[in-house]
């Protein structure tokens, strides 16, 4: 009898955990659908600078996305702190993104501050980082759409490594508009849904 109790126990804190992590991820999935649009449009604007078609402005194009999307960020993490997700599940998956985060920080500065790494490499790098992400995510949230939608990332960033070229910013930038706003709109409504079905 204890076994089957302890069982039936484990079963519900597991249950408990992953709706947790849904909880999480679409909370998660406002912030999925501003970078994704930001740093997107930042991608696809430099390629069109690269290719001639627009005037080569890349310190105005992304000091114009990324202060919109700080300012975003800043918003939306306001409004979160205001209703926060306090589980294990909710930590869980910011301390993941958290950490990609201060990766991609590094690998930023590595380039940037050291040029120790080739500019042609990094939206590779960082494709393999947000499809870690989101690999991740899906597995603790217990969505295997999401948890799938890591192998485009994966298959770009290999594309990324293996062709490099002046296309990387573009299929980087259609990445980021088909595998991270879209899973957020997703992520978004699955929550508002969620929310409707509990008042």
């Amino acid at each position: 009898m204890d076994t089957h109790a302890n069982a039936s126990e484990d079963l519900a804190f597991i249950r408990e955990i992953m709706a947790d992590t849904r909880q999480a991820a679409g909370i998660s999935g406002g912030y999925f659908v501003l970078w994704g649009l930001v740093v997107g449009v930042g991608l696809v604007a430099t390629w069109l600078q690269v290719i001639g078609v627009l005037p080569y402005q890349p310190m105005l194009t992304w000091g114009t996305c990324l202060g919109l999307g700080a300012v975003g960020n800043i918003l939306m993490m306001w409004r979160d702190f205001r209703r926060p997700v306090n589980s294990r599940a909710g930590r869980l998956v910011g301390t993941v993104w958290m950490g990609l985060f201060v990766t991609q920080m590094i690998f930023i500065v590595a380039h940037l501050g050291f040029n120790t790494l080739p500019g042609e490499h990094m939206p590779g790098i960082f494709s393999s980082l947000l499809g870690t992400g989101i690999f991740i995510t899906g597995v603790l949230a217990g969505m295997p759409w999401l948890r799938n939608m890591a192998l485009a990332w994966w298959l770009g960033a290999f594309a990324m490594f293996a062709w490099p070229g002046d296309y990387v910013s573009l299929l980087m930038g259609g990445l980021l508009l088909l595998f991270y706003v879209v899973p957020g709109l997703v992520l978004i409504k699955q929550q508002r849904a969620q929310a409707a079905s509990e008042v």
